[in-house]
């Protein structure tokens, strides 16, 4: 859990640094062993839920399990959980990948539905001020080519697959907003 914790930390900090994640910004990464290590600079999306965090909490399962997204950690003292580190090739439940992420393209193809990716995709939820819950959903990935060795690229993150989250546990749960 300790590991979980560091986690939540580093999201956090990442969270506040107010950088964004844009298509020009394709840094080299390295990754070791399954555990992405990347400097912040992406934003966690944050989308509101009209439904008690309690039954909240319990749909999102649910939301990562239809998107093809593998829970590794989960934290029930934080309301946070997620994967790090999840392996994915060319689509997620039939989904392209590009749909969710930009990594630039090679040869005439969106590299996120070519290249090997390494995808983080972590979310927290906590009682919003205004009433309901509010979902943080932080997404990371890294991606390089199959076919040759290479250095691994910085994706970026269109949006979708936080909203996608929020919208499946906004479904289940029957709520608004």
């Amino acid at each position: 859990m300790r590991s979980a914790h560091v986690m939540i930390a580093i999201l956090l900090a990442a969270c506040a640094s107010g950088g964004t994640g844009t298509p020009s910004d394709h840094e080299t990464m390295r990754v070791s062993g399954s555990a992405m290590r990347m400097r912040g600079g992406d934003v966690a999306k944050v989308a509101t839920v009209d439904a008690p965090l309690s039954r909240v909490w319990m749909a999102l399962p649910i939301a990562y399990d239809s998107l093809g997204i593998d829970l590794t950690d989960v934290d029930n003292a934080t309301h946070s959980l997620g994967t790090t580190g999840m392996k994915a090739y060319k689509e997620l439940r039939k989904v392209p990948l590009s749909t969710y992420l930009e990594c630039g393209s090679a040869q005439a193809f969106q590299s996120a539905d070519t290249y090997a990716v390494q995808l983080a995709v972590r979310t927290q939820a906590d009682t919003a001020s205004a009433g309901g819950t509010r979902l943080s959903t932080l997404v990371e990935a890294v991606a390089r080519p199959l076919a040759f060795s290479g250095e691994y690229v910085r994706c970026s993150t269109k949006g979708e697959l936080e909203g996608r989250i929020a919208a499946i546990v906004r479904a289940h749960l029957g709520a608004s907003r």
